[in-house]
């Protein structure tokens, strides 16, 4: 045992020139409670200059709960060797403090499976922020990537190196394919292509963004379960009782019976049924994040506004003169939020008391700062933003 799970237990393992904790034929070792790269309040930075977990050769370790793994010049936590297998990794923070906010990323992948099989990371691991793939599979078959928060990594939130020459672990699977996704009861529809007559779960997630890798997997939504039928394909057409909100980013990988896990699938915008109205009668042929008047401002985006997706001149803006201001042109069935920030480098926008959600008047909607204005700093900036109801 590495740590422990009482409030004294755990250890702080920092600024070590190589690795901080090494399991080398260590079996059934356990791992919990301890800070590896960060300090004990998990908002510093503390890095050792290698890994900082590697576990070698060993089987059936247990790491976690409650450790916290970031800032180290490898990876987070690293498996390697054919003779490692059978872990299981859950309830950890990799990368990220608690809260998800603090940068704390390790320098390489937050966790690296390069060993053997049936490995589970599995059980409410935050994989944040980290400068290489958050979760990577590179080696072994039987390897469960399920019911994790993965988001913000540098590179692919779940990797599965299927597509890299002399590669094929988790035994080939790939991804599904998502085309469309409803917000309500979240409807989806997609294709798979596997096993033959094989069921498989989905492990669904949404997220408020992506990045130049691709899908997030910040919120867990649901998981459920489809079938390929006797070519090994699946037409998928299913619906959740758990809501993913409108305009979000839906995910999911797939995962077969003997607990292989994929890859993400691309992301797509959850839309509703007023959004696709709204498309047809404003004559909107693109995508929700494409532009038809080239102002820099998504489709969907002008939909939550209630501005023209066809007319450059049409934006969302804010009015301002002495202790007043107003939202100019504002729309009945939309809300508005006034935010503020003092440093634009840093992006903090925080929303002003008494301001948020007012209610669109289908005018200029008036705006009081005089009170608000009494007790700020000299220099700060506005803007306002809109919402649905």
């Amino acid at each position: 045992l590495v740590g422990g799970t009482g409030a004294t237990d755990g250890n702080l393992i920092s600024f070590n020139e190589g690795n901080g904790i090494v399991l080398d034929g260590c079996h059934y070792a356990v791992v919990q409670g301890n800070r590896v790269g960060v300090n004990s309040a998990v908002t510093e930075r503390q890095g050792n200059g290698g890994c900082g977990v590697l576990i070698s050769n060993s089987m059936n370790c247990v790491m976690g709960p409650s450790n916290a793994i970031g800032a180290n010049g490898a990876e987070g936590l690293r498996m390697s060797g054919s003779t490692c297998h059978d872990a299981q990794i859950a309830g950890n923070w990799i990368g990220v403090s608690g809260d998800g906010l603090i940068d704390l990323g390790n320098a390489g992948d937050g966790i690296g499976l390069r060993g053997g099989d049936r490995n589970r990371v599995t059980g409410s691991n935050v994989v944040a922020k980290n400068y290489g793939h958050g979760v990577a599979v590179y080696t072994g078959a039987r390897n469960t990537v399920m019911g994790n928060q993965v988001f913000g990594n540098a590179l692919e939130a779940i990797h599965v190196a299927t597509n890299e020459p002399g590669m094929e672990p988790n035994e080939g699977i790939r991804p599904p394919t998502i085309t469309n996704a409803l917000t309500g009861s979240t409807h989806f529809q997609g294709t798979f292509e596997g096993k033959t007559n094989e069921p498989y779960v989905l492990d669904v997630h949404y997220a408020w963004f992506t990045n130049q890798s691709g899908a997030q997997a910040q919120f867990a939504l649901a998981q459920t379960n489809f079938t390929t039928g006797a070519n090994g394909t699946a037409w998928i057409d299913l619906t959740l009782s758990e809501t993913a909100p409108f305009g979000s980013f839906l995910t999911m990988n797939a995962t077969d019976t003997n607990g292989n896990s994929s890859a993400l699938s691309e992301p797509v915008r959850v839309l509703d049924e007023a959004y696709l109205n709204w498309r047809t009668d404003r004559g909107v042929t693109n995508e929700p994040d494409g532009h038809m008047d080239d102002d820099g401002i998504p489709n969907i985006e002008e939909y939550v506004a209630d501005t023209d997706p066809r007319d450059g001149s049409s934006f969302l803006s804010m009015a301002w003169e002495a202790a007043n201001a107003k939202v100019s042109h504002s729309s009945t069935g939309r809300l508005y939020t006034v935010e503020t920030a003092t440093n634009l480098a840093d992006g903090v926008w925080l929303p002003l008391e008494n301001h948020v959600n007012l209610v669109g008047n289908g005018g200029d909607l008036p705006v009081d700062l005089e009170e608000w204005l009494s007790t700020q700093p000299a220099i700060f900036s506005l803007r306002v933003k809109a919402g649905l109801p």
